[in-house]
């Protein structure tokens, strides 16, 4: 393992440009606000499920814990690591574990000389949807998110070229293990592993998609077992036609084109509109759901049919397992847009990149090209308005100071009181560690 590090790295080194726009990368995300590394803190259950019970049971029962219902390794794996240290630096251990998540996809893309990436124009912009294009201050920097990067992770895998090196072949490999045992949405794409492997006969293609069925077999065993959040049927709720297409617009297309605040106002009309103008709101919704299969058929036109249909499938079972299959039984709160972030942020993220996949400018005359032309400017003007917007919101503060805590000030007053309970975000969060 150590030997394919080394060649990794070495990949890395021999490339001035991969490693240079990986460290601008990081210092993006860095600066975004520095709280997060002078001021570390544990996010929702990273703190109140995760940390807690590996603080308080054996590393090897706390690793393969499973949480509301499934499991989710990389937070059990983060929150392991972070009991080894004091107390007091616990939160910087989940934060870093996350900021290398946060950056894999980059370096992925970076590193690709698949077709998607093999021009550094595309490369940047590609980075730079992961930076700007989704909404991510729920998933910001927190192990217990992570699962949605993980996601998007395993789509840029099924995007690339079967690996020709050990080192790459090997990092991948890892990179699906730990996908398919940190959540569910991974697993989803299960089925295109499993279709590329037929029809590139590829040895690799055949044991990625081993991997990713074995850790899909541990997580349904964890579902069909978990008594202690509900059983399935209680996750599951039917969404209609005009609910889903409202849910699209409002939380995907709106959100690139006309900006966060634009976009949460449609979707407080769509809300009310359900109350008061029931019909009216299955008349907007359908038309809605029509509009956006146009509009997605229009932006993948330049694509071929293989990468077009691994985007469409991916952006599809993300958005559907997630509104359809979850905890939240309001489907129709997924119209506020900003609202369950983390239930988008993957396939905004994929996509942003169907959208750079879809610039290819033809060359020649005729009906065709024309269209051609028009759809590559289409996703040009919309990757760009959905950067635009990104880049206006990514340095803007989303937690108070006053809801930012003193975490050691917090690990002072427990150690006070083995009672009291750390305050964590968000608001209103406490976590109870118990005496030690």
């Amino acid at each position: 393992m150590k030997k394919h590090l080394v060649s990794i790295w070495e990949g890395i080194n021999n490339d001035p440009k991969t490693i240079l726009l990986v460290l601008c990368a990081g210092l993006l995300i860095y600066f975004r606000d520095t709280r997060y590394f002078t001021n570390p803190r544990f996010w929702a259950e990273e703190g109140t499920l995760h940390f807690a019970f590996s603080f308080n049971h054996p590393w090897f029962q706390a690793l393969v814990q499973p949480q509301v219902g499934y499991l989710n390794f990389f937070p059990n794996l983060a929150t392991v690591l972070a009991t080894f240290v004091p107390l007091e630096s616990a939160p910087l251990v989940t934060t870093l574990a996350a900021f290398v998540v946060q950056l894999i996809p980059i370096t992925i893309i970076l590193l690709s000389s698949s077709p998607p990436w093999q021009r550094w124009w595309r490369k940047i912009v590609g980075c730079a949807v992961v930076l700007f294009v989704p909404l991510t201050h729920e998933g910001w920097l927190n192990t217990i998110n992570s699962f949605t990067f993980f996601a998007a992770i395993t789509f840029l895998i099924l995007l690339e070229d079967a690996p020709q090196t050990a080192s790459k072949r090997w990092f991948f490999r890892t990179l699906l293990i730990l996908a398919g045992l940190s959540g569910v949405l991974a697993c989803s794409l299960i089925p295109l592993f499993i279709i590329i492997a037929w029809l590139d006969k590829s040895r690799e293609r055949w044991l990625q998609a081993a991997l990713l069925s074995i850790c899909s077999v541990i997580q349904l065993l964890v579902i069909l077992s978990f008594r202690g959040g509900g059983e399935i049927g209680e996750r599951f709720f039917w969404i209609g036609f005009s609910t889903l297409g409202i849910t699209f617009w409002t939380q995907s297309i709106l959100l690139f084109t006309t900006g966060y605040r634009n976009a949460h106002e449609w979707g407080k009309i769509f809300r009310m509109m359900i109350v008061n103008q029931p019909a009216q709101f299955m008349l907007w919704g359908k038309t809605l759901f029509v509009a956006a299969l146009a509009w997605i058929g229009t932006a993948t036109i330049n694509l071929k049919s293989r990468v077009r249909n691994l985007f469409l499938y991916s952006i599809a079972i993300l958005i559907l397992l997630f509104t359809v299959f979850s905890i939240i039984p309001d489907k129709y709160s997924f119209f506020n847009t900003g609202l369950h972030q983390r239930a988008f942020l993957a396939p905004n993220m994929i996509l942003g990149w169907m959208l750079l996949a879809g610039i290819n400018i033809p060359k020649g005359k005729g009906l065709m090209v024309l269209i051609r032309k028009s759809a590559s400017y289409l996703c040009a003007v919309c990757l760009a308005l959905a950067l635009f917007w990104g880049a206006v919101r990514y340095f803007t503060a989303r937690v108070p100071q006053s809801e930012w805590y003193d975490w050691r000030a917090e690990v002072a007053a427990w150690r006070v009181d083995q009672n009291y309970h750390l305050r964590i975000q968000p608001e209103p969060w406490v976590m109870e560690l118990g005496k030690k």
